[in-house]
């Protein structure tokens, strides 16, 4: 039986109170509907700022910005209140680190913004859905809509500028690694330093984070150790081949596309 009190709990409550035990899995009818929702939003946005001039554009890109703040300050609001806020929950992983080059986007519309979001913010919701990390907790739950909300508004920005004619460019994607890697160095002391403090101050429900999937392999990651039998932090050698494979499907269309375009020219 579903109480309503249960809507309120955290990943980390409800794992307490009822195990660790999946509430849905990967590919069920949930999951296959959470993946339709997120295809007819994204063509819905798309298309409509594909249509829209410039001022119509940037409308739609506060809109998602404010569907993404608005799922932010439900998840701390609610967090917060019934005391059961964790250091995880801060915008540290890649999904929530995206927000600021989303708004960022929105202010300056900047291309190299536009670069980082469909090299990081596209692949990493992308795969958010696809593999979701929260099937511990069921969809009457304030962390299930939170989640899987903020990934398809997140997922949605970066198509939607797809469709307005951005074109990545396979020589940019240097640019995103200067970002990308001491922003990593960074979030990887940080994980240290909250999972030391939850061994110090033996309160891991409130200290452990996992930023960015950079402490313990989660979804995806726990597939890839267990393949390649990778122990400890050994998983994360495979994080830079993963990232090579995905940057390649991602840019080798758009390669093709400006090489062809380049001889039409000639």
């Amino acid at each position: 039986m579903i109480l309503l009190a249960d809507f309120f709990k955290t990943r980390s409550s409800w794992v307490s109170e009822y195990g660790d035990t999946p509430a849905w899995s990967w590919f069920s009818l949930t999951h296959i509907l959470i993946l339709l929702a997120t295809i007819i939003f994204c063509v819905i946005f798309s298309y409509l700022y594909r249509k829209a001039d410039d001022r119509k554009r940037k409308i739609y890109q506060w809109i998602l910005v404010g569907l993404m703040l608005v799922e932010e300050v439900q998840m701390f609001t609610i967090s917060i209140a019934t005391n059961q806020f964790e250091i995880g929950f801060l915008p540290l992983h890649l999904c929530g680190i995206n927000i600021f080059f989303c708004i960022a986007h929105a202010i300056w519309g900047k291309n190299w913004i536009s670069e980082f979001l469909y090299a990081l913010a596209l692949p990493g919701a992308l795969l958010a859905l696809i593999v979701p990390t929260w099937t511990n907790v069921p969809p009457f739950n304030f962390i299930f809509i939170f989640s899987t909300g903020y990934h398809i508004f997140l997922i949605t920005y970066p198509i939607m500028l797809l469709a307005g004619g951005f074109k990545p460019k396979f020589k940019n994607l240097k640019y995103v690694a200067y970002v990308l890697i001491p922003l990593a160095v960074v979030i990887f002391g940080i994980n240290q330093f909250t999972n030391h403090m939850a061994v110090v101050t033996n309160n891991s429900k409130f200290w452990s984070t996992n930023f960015m999937f950079l402490y313990k392999p989660e979804s995806l990651f726990t597939v890839l150790a267990n393949l390649f039998h990778l122990e400890g932090m050994w998983y994360l050698i495979t994080l830079p081949f993963l990232l090579i494979i995905i940057w390649g499907l991602f840019y080798t269309p758009w390669y093709l596309l400006e090489k062809k375009q380049n001889k039409l020219r000639v």
